[in-house]
Parts: structure tokens; sequence; C-alpha cells
């Protein structure tokens, strides 16, 4: 599953951070697109195919499902935007009408989205004028697309879309977290369950005739949920986003959210389940955390088996007019390397 969150430093300025979890190597791809790619979307048997231009260049870590479909999972593109795709097993749509809409597959809404939109504006008109439909994945058992997707700005606001209920839902996002199930308004329902919640935490208290005393910090957490499930996550996402000391610079920022996306790291073992008709162990882990600038158009990446992060900066491809594609893997595993300096 993921934990996507967005905080700001004393100038207003965007950070966004985000993990990937999951209970199998996926085939991810690093992208570049520039203005004027062309897209071609998918469509259902017997509608018109989905065509269109990049009217923005981004940055994306793209999701391998064919050699022709490669969905963004993350990405931030040149106006500033970034978009995130969670896991969301909820994702209900039905069939999609022949009409005149541009129809947009689930999976390839974050694509869609860093290709044609600048901010949240843009991304609220373009969904209410836009049909989708629920797509399906070879690559996972052919299942229904299960994603939902959070959005956030260079002027720190935040959506997230989902397919739910039998229609598109655009939420505002007032926390700046997303994490899966349930629909992201019952998660905002349930943080009422924490407006206990600060980060001051109590040194000493009577009990009877004796006082309990603590010289350790820490024990305001003590009311945060310590499990790694979407509800407990989301809770704690958004206790860290509140509460983390604000970030005087955009370096100090990139480092604070660095921080909070540790908070969320889960090793491979160490959250497993075993299915119920197999017996077999189901593992799942974080397969890699992003780190995004969104004033500076930067995204950085660690993989599962890394603890350094590589930068890659819109930038550096302002003179790049092709589209760049790198496998995953081994594209980090070249350009990650631990400095060891010489005393």
């Amino acid at each position: 599953m993921c934990t996507t969150f967005m905080l700001t430093d004393q100038h207003g300025k965007a950070y966004q951070g985000r993990t990937l979890e999951f209970g199998q190597e996926l085939d991810f791809v690093l992208s570049y697109y520039p203005r004027g790619t062309p897209f071609n979307g998918q469509v259902p048997p017997g509608f018109a195919a989905t065509h269109y231009l990049a009217n923005h260049a981004f940055l994306s870590i793209d999701l391998r499902l064919s050699a022709e479909r490669l969905p963004a999972v993350a990405g931030i593109n040149d106006a500033g935007l970034s978009v995130n795709m969670n896991m969301f097993g909820e994702t209900a749509l039905p069939t999609p009408q022949q009409d005149s809409r541009t129809l947009i597959a689930v999976s390839e809404v974050g694509s869609w989205l860093l290709a044609n939109c600048a901010n949240c504006e843009e991304v609220r008109q373009a969904v209410s004028q836009t049909q989708f439909w629920v797509d399906r994945l070879p690559i996972l058992e052919n299942i229904p697309a299960p994603f939902h997707y959070a959005v956030f700005d260079e002027q720190a606001r935040g959506l997230v879309i989902e397919f739910d209920r039998g229609q598109a839902l655009v939420h505002d996002n007032p926390v700046g977290v997303m994490t899966n199930g349930p629909a992201f308004d019952w998660h905002l329902t349930n943080l009422d369950n924490y407006a206990h919640v600060s980060n001051l935490g109590k040194r000493e208290q009577r009990f009877g005739r004796h006082t309990a005393r603590t010289e350790d910090v820490g024990n305001a957490l003590a009311g945060l949920p310590a499990d790694d499930t979407s509800t407990g996550r989301f809770v704690r996402a958004a206790y860290y986003v509140q509460f983390c000391r604000t970030p005087q610079s955009a370096d100090e920022a990139i480092a604070m959210v660095a921080k909070i996306a540790n908070k969320f790291d889960r090793p491979r073992g160490a959250s497993n389940l075993v299915d119920a008709s197999s017996s077999k162990i189901e593992e799942e882990w974080t397969t890699f955390t992003t780190l995004t600038d969104l004033s500076r158009r930067r995204l950085l990446i660690r993989p599962d088996d890394a603890v350094n992060y590589l930068q890659l900066a819109l930038d550096d491809f302002r003179d790049t007019h092709e589209v760049r594609r790198h496998d995953f893997g081994p594209f980090l595993r070249q350009h990650i390397r631990l400095s060891q300096p010489r005393l």
C-alpha cells in the first residue's frame, strides 16, 4: 500500500513525500516526457481512441503494464504539479457512455493530469469534463484498476480523486495526506477520534500517594496508532505533517520530508499475512520512496535496496525534446552510490 503527504516551509512552498508498498516486484520505468509528447489512451472495445498531446513536460515513475502502456505512478510536471497513484480497492464506475467527452482509463489518470494540468483548479475542471472507465490490469491477475490519486500544486493546494460510488469524486485535501481505503472522506471523519492528540507529552502523573515520573521524551505519540494499516498510517502522517517543525529553507524541507517518509518505510518481512487458501506467507514492503520539491521541480527517488536518494530535476531536461525512459532498478543502482571519503 502507499502513504502520501505534503508539507510547506516558512515561505509556503510545497514539498511532497510518498512511499509505495507492495507484495511483489513490479516493473517500473523512469521517464521524461517533453511538451508535445503524443499519448494514446486505452479505451474499451467499440470506443473511439483517446489521443492528446502533452501541454506540460514531466518526470514520472511509470508502471509497465505492456510495451505500449506505461501509466505514471508518481511524478511532477513543469508547472509544479505532483500526482501520485495509491491503491484503492473500492474503485467502481458504471459502464462508460459513448458521448463527446474524453474517455480516460483509471490507471492512466496520473499521466493524463501531469500532461495537461498546471494546478489543482485545472485538475478539478478537467475531471468534471471527462468520463472515466475502470480498465483491467493483466499483470495483477486482470483485476479492475484499484487506484485513487493525490494531487498537489505549487501553491500547496491538494486534491484527492477517487472513482467510487459510481462517479469520479474530487475531494479537497485539507490535511495534505492520503493513504488507501476506505474512502478519503471516511479518513477525515476518523481523525475526530484523535482530537486529543498533541505533540506535548507529560513528565509526571500522580497515582494515589505515588508520583510516576519519566525523563524520557516521546510519550506524546502514545495516542497514535502503531500499526501499518491504511487507517493507522493516515493518522500518523497527519500527525507528523501537523506537528513537525516548519522548515526554514528548501533543503531543510526536503530533509524533513525524508525523515517523515522514514516513519513509513517498511522492511521486508516486518509485516506479513498468511493466505487463507494456500497457507503461503504474503509479504509487503516499501518498493520505493520519493521526495518532491514542487517549487524547484525536483524528484528524489530511493529504491528499497538503497539508503541514498537519486535526484532528478526538470531543469536538466530543458534541451531534451524526445521521450527518455530507463528501467527503474538498473538505472538507480547505477547512479546511486554511497560516499566513501578518504581521511
